[in-house]
């Protein structure tokens, strides 16, 4: 299996939301080994690494929008996320914005857990 070095960003989140996203994000894949928290003005932006194997046949794409589905669905509302991730193979960037949220969340509304 091919180690990946993810990178995330979600933004804007209340504390709340910031707590549900991390739980979230430790139910659907695993505990981010770097956490930062970053107030912005009310809001925080939330940014995480992590180095991980994706699952056996899973794409890079398919990863990022069941973890951004996992985030969706714990926080409840869009918020906009960014994902950086890297293979020996391949390098994608997303910015999964409110269009990504409607079209992903539609694949995963009948998930009671996205995993």
């Amino acid at each position: 299996m091919t180690v990946s070095q993810i990178e995330l960003g979600i933004s804007p989140l209340s504390t709340t939301e910031m707590e549900q996203a991390l739980a979230a994000l430790c139910r659907a894949w695993h505990q981010p080994a770097w956490i930062n928290r970053q107030a912005c003005g009310d809001a925080w932006l939330l940014a995480i690494r992590h180095e991980a194997e994706l699952r056996p046949g899973e794409s890079p794409l398919w990863f990022s929008e069941r973890i951004a589905a996992a985030l969706w669905q714990a926080v409840g509302r869009y918020v906009r996320i960014t994902l950086a991730l890297s293979t020996q193979e391949s390098d994608i960037q997303l910015t999964l914005n409110e269009s990504d949220y409607q079209r992903i969340l539609r694949d995963f509304r009948l998930s009671p857990t996205v995993r």
